[in-house]
């Protein structure tokens, strides 16, 4: 669930659509906080709000961000500034389930969503992750 304390203008999540004229029905739309989503999140007013889990597909839907290891094992996911000094390395390990995420060489295990992600590097680098995809 997401709460309004925890998010940034701009921050991604998802926001469920229902529409009986759409031949979805049903479906989650990947979009940004603006004034009226905070408003609504403060309000507790029971909304479809949910924050976007980070998978591969999320991270490399990310500008700078790239595959650079691959196995049967794990995968590696890395972002580079214009240095080309790595500041991010995604690793997921198949076996275990679970992810690891590194920014210059501190481990982050908490952060499992989009948006604490997009705060963590607002916070260390000053600068916003810039989406260039948003397929999952």
């Amino acid at each position: 669930m997401l709460k309004a304390n925890e998010l940034r203008l701009g921050n991604a999540f998802e926001y469920r659509i229902q529409d009986s004229l759409d031949e979805r029905k049903d479906w989650w739309e990947f979009s940004t906080i603006d004034s009226n989503d905070l408003a609504i999140l403060e309000s507790n007013v029971d909304y479809d709000y949910r924050p976007i889990k980070l998978t591969d597909k999320i991270i490399l839907g990310i500008k700078g961000f790239e595959k650079v290891y691959n196995s049967k094992y794990t995968r590696i996911i890395e972002f580079y500034n214009s240095d080309k000094m790595q500041l991010v390395k995604w690793t997921y390990k198949k076996e275990e389930k679970k992810f690891n995420l590194e920014i210059n060489g501190h481990s982050y295990p908490h952060i499992e969503c989009l948006h604490q992600l997009q705060n963590l590097f607002f916070f260390l680098f000053s600068e916003e992750l810039i989406f260039s995809s948003t397929e999952r």
